[in-house]
């Protein structure tokens, strides 16, 4: 597999799934990120992984241009599963883009006795790309939405509705968001993981 050179401009895109509208910098959650994705160790394992998604990447692009999504959205998988479509959570999130049993069902993604269809790369990336929109779509902002991806609207919901506010960054600087939630692929990928 060739060698994928990852600069240090790239990685911030890691970052910015969590931070789109924060400025590099500006964040000390953001910038902890920056510094985390930009280091010798974490440049070695994004190249690594880079090298491996380029059989989906392309696909991953064109659902998200078909869609008028972000294209930062292809690295999602990158942090939650690092392109692997066979990573198995603790919890049971399967495939690249890291489905639970029960988050399956209104995207047409089946298991059975004979097959799981999460560790489709296909299929999983239609369902992904269409859950992010519904949750972007709900909710109006890409940092909620991804935080919904992870623990699911209603959840994002009741802590909305906890806290008072729906501003992604009171929610994570007043602690009605975990770090791993809001940072951590259920998978448990990432440099130093």
């Amino acid at each position: 597999m060739p060698r994928v050179e990852w600069p240090r401009e790239k990685a911030h895109h890691l970052t910015t799934l969590f931070a789109i509208k924060a400025k590099k910098g500006k964040n000390s959650l953001v910038q902890k990120q920056i510094e985390q994705y930009t280091s010798n160790f974490a440049k070695d394992w994004l190249n690594s992984v880079m090298s491996e998604s380029l059989k989906y990447r392309a696909y991953v692009q064109k659902i998200l241009k078909e869609n008028n999504l972000p294209q930062e959205l292809q690295y999602l998988p990158v942090i939650e599963s690092s392109y692997k479509i066979s990573a198995l959570s603790k919890s049971g999130a399967y495939g690249m883009w890291q489905f639970m049993k029960n988050s399956i069902s209104p995207f047409n993604i089946r298991i059975n006795s004979w097959m799981d269809e999460r560790k489709d790369p296909w299929l999983s990336t239609n369902a992904a790309v269409k859950k992010l929109k519904e949750n972007y779509d709900y909710l109006g902002s890409w940092e909620l939405a991804l935080a919904a991806y992870n623990c699911g609207l209603g959840a994002i919901n009741r802590t909305i509705k906890k806290a008072g506010k729906s501003d992604f960054w009171y929610l994570k600087i007043k602690y009605f968001l975990s770090y791993k939630l809001t940072f951590g692929g259920r998978y448990g990928f990432g440099p130093g993981k």
